[in-house]
């Protein structure tokens, strides 16, 4: 003899609800915030150094692309076009400081400043915490004349080394050949040392 209870408590429906609703345990969410503890600490510094790589591809590309137009410029125009460091977009800097941006002018009056009408380019807005350094041969100035070649305030060619002020691993430099070629050499950790 078989005995049946049909009773709605007992057809199965708060067993199946009862493991829908199942929580998690303190140690199941221990091991999750372990994991998630791990990921953060390994992700974000990874995340950072993308963003400063970033940042100076950027500026490297900016500075590129403003010297190889500078010199389309010249042989175009079959003028002198300069490129100066500037803050303002209507003066040079005499500092040789190429972090807060640069000018690139067509010099029509040989005055060595960029006037109205004059200026074919202005860079600024730069990345935050990007430094542009430039040797000696070109702090001050590059002059494209309308041959392609160049002149630097204190020579034929020099270099601009890119870098994070706060983050040494990545670094681009740009190197300014006397017949007015850029060539653009990423550089590693320690480039950027004093």
């Amino acid at each position: 003899m078989e005995f049946r209870i049909n009773n709605a408590r007992n057809t199965g429906r708060a067993f199946a609800s009862r493991t829908v609703c199942r929580g998690v345990t303190v140690v199941e969410l221990m091991v999750a915030l372990s994991i998630l503890a791990v990921l953060l600490t390994v992700g974000i510094p990874s995340y950072a150094n993308l963003l400063h790589k970033n940042r100076i591809s950027q500026t490297s590309g900016l500075l590129h692309v403003s010297l190889h137009m500078a010199r389309g410029e010249a042989i175009k125009r079959r003028r002198p076009v300069q490129v100066c460091p500037s803050a303002d977009g209507a003066s040079c800097r005499n500092d040789g400081d190429w972090s807060e941006g640069w000018v690139v002018f067509a010099d029509t009056n040989g005055n060595n400043t960029p006037d109205a009408g004059e200026v074919v380019r202005l860079v600024d807005m730069l990345s935050e915490g990007i430094t542009v350094r430039a040797s000696e041969t070109v702090e001050d100035y590059l002059r494209f004349e309308p041959t392609g070649m160049v002149m630097g305030s204190g020579g034929a060619s020099g270099n601009f080394k890119i870098c994070h002020l706060e983050h040494d691993v990545h670094s681009n430099m740009l190197h300014v050949m006397p017949a007015g070629q850029v060539r653009l050499q990423q550089t590693g950790a320690g480039a950027c040392g004093a």
